[in-house]
């Protein structure tokens, strides 16, 4: 009997790490580099300087810091404001925002750079440039570097 337990646990911890692994790659098959989402951007408040965010990090309100939901830290994002077409490059340390309707939270030099300090919040659009802290895209270029890759090609 006992051996029959064992091989019944030892099925259902590979079937276990199969569904683990195969659910992770679907994730992240979506975050892909140059993929882009819209949504609501706000930042962080004065209060939360010098707290730690979520990596561990302190928070540093003059640094170009994010926090998002799912993202893995240290992805590297460009922050577009769809009403004035400023952009910033943010790199992940956090998770937030803590809101339902917000996309991303930005630190307040991101912010002030991006134009949304006095309203609080804008609409935005993110790219993912890059992950582990390396940006690979251009922020400007909408293909990426596919683009160049097909040019030099002809």
């Amino acid at each position: 009997m006992t051996y029959f337990l064992k091989q019944l646990k030892f099925k259902y911890f590979f079937i276990v790490l199969f569904s683990t692994v195969f659910l992770n790659t679907l994730v992240a098959q979506k975050r892909v580099l140059g993929s882009e989402r819209e949504g609501l951007c706000s930042f962080y408040a004065d209060k939360f300087d010098g707290l730690n965010t979520y990596s561990g990090e302190q928070y540093d309100k003059n640094l170009y810091t994010a926090a998002h939901k799912s993202l893995p830290l240290n992805t590297i994002l460009a922050v577009f404001n769809l009403k004035t077409e400023k952009y910033v490059i943010v790199r992940v340390n956090d998770r937030g925002p803590h809101r339902k309707s917000r996309l991303i939270d930005i630190s307040k030099a991101a912010a002030d750079e991006l134009g949304i300090v006095k309203l609080g919040i804008a609409k935005v659009r993110i790219k993912i440039l890059g992950f582990d802290g390396f940006q690979n895209l251009d922020p400007i270029d909408p293909v990426g570097d596919e683009a160049d890759l097909r040019n030099e090609l002809k």
